[in-house]
């Protein structure tokens, strides 16, 4: 008999739909149960974003919010093992270090296909399952569906050994640390640029009106997506930094699945496989001048690019797709 897989109908399906891919890859998709019955003991608020699942008794969550430290005690009770995105060993309390694991980063997925009308009706099914465990309101809980439909396919990057280097990114008030880096990414390319090393387009993008983000990196107004999406498409490579509250972020497994050349400053967090300097990662330090001679020396090597561009597609398919990641978590 086919193994089933009780998922919780409370967690937040934009979060969650990652691993829910994976866990449909795994045991097949009519194999993966949204039922409530088995998670009467947890209570979500809006901004819980976790996971909570059930295989053959055994009892699973995974938490991917964007803080390293244990904020949902009641959650790692209940569980027989708790995987964390952002983990960070020093952050485990004791009596729970033999339960709580790394697992890998995610991404929003349409995992109920890109039709509006069938994800809101899979959200009032859900809906109605759980509704009683809900602090929140029905129109939180379908935004999240909403949101999820218009989640796209990540395609295949178009590699090419061009000098071309394509970044825009969100400029988040407070958010000091990633902004910094950002701000510092983009001033070395565009001195790269002036050298006549690269071809560079992009800036920062102001978060609201009355925006600190500095004049000499701005962009005035959005990029529409089609050109985003061109642009990362036939960029060299990408820039990777933590994002929210120093956590991995969406980016960094977004461009894995792309086999993208990955620059990046160091992680705070860890992943369960780690990454390797060069092999399938480029670390750098965040200030400008360092930044600027790593992003001269990855494209001006065509081999290191063709090399990290191998190994980072085959690190993806090994361990962090949403079939290898659960897999991986599973210990299967």
């Amino acid at each position: 008999m086919a193994t089933k897989v009780y998922v919780d109908p409370a967690c937040n399906i934009l979060y969650s739909s990652f691993y829910i891919e994976g866990l449909r890859q795994l045991y097949g998709y009519n194999n993966v149960v949204f039922c409530s019955k088995p998670f009467k003991a947890l209570r979500y608020g809006n901004e819980n974003f976790l996971l909570a699942f059930v295989i053959e008794g055994n009892k699973y969550i995974i938490d991917p919010v964007d803080f390293n430290t244990i904020q949902y005690v009641d959650f790692v009770e209940w569980a027989d093992v708790y995987g964390k995105v952002n983990y960070n060993a020093r952050n485990i309390p004791l009596e729970y270090v033999h339960k709580v694991v790394p697992v890998g980063a995610n991404y929003g997925i349409a995992c109920y296909g890109n039709n509006r009308e069938i994800n809101i009706l899979w959200a009032v099914k859900h809906y109605w399952q759980c509704r009683n465990r809900l602090d929140y309101t029905w129109s939180s809980y379908l935004c999240r569906y909403l949101t999820m439909y218009k989640r796209k396919e990540e395609k295949g990057r178009l590699f090419s050994l061009n000098n071309k280097v394509f970044f825009v990114s969100r400029y988040w008030e407070g958010q000091n640390d990633a902004n910094e880096a950002r701000i510092n990414f983009v001033r070395a390319c565009r001195r790269l640029h002036e050298e006549g090393i690269i071809s560079f387009v992009g800036g920062m993008v102001p978060d609201r009106r009355n925006s600190t983000c500095p004049k000499d990196v701005k962009l005035e107004k959005e990029i529409p997506l089609h050109e985003y999406i061109a642009g990362v498409q036939t960029s060299v490579l990408v820039f990777n930094t933590p994002a929210y509250h120093g956590c991995h972020g969406w980016k960094l497994p977004e461009y894995m699945s792309q086999g993208a050349v990955i620059m990046s400053t160091s992680f705070n967090n860890e992943l369960p496989v780690a990454l390797e300097h060069r092999k399938n990662i480029f670390f750098v330090n965040k200030d400008e001048d360092s930044l600027y001679d790593a992003i001269k020396t990855v494209v001006s090597d065509k081999e290191l690019c063709e090399s990290m561009h191998k190994n980072i597609k085959e690190y993806w398919n090994e361990y962090a797709s949403p079939q290898a990641c659960m897999k991986l978590f599973l210990g299967l």
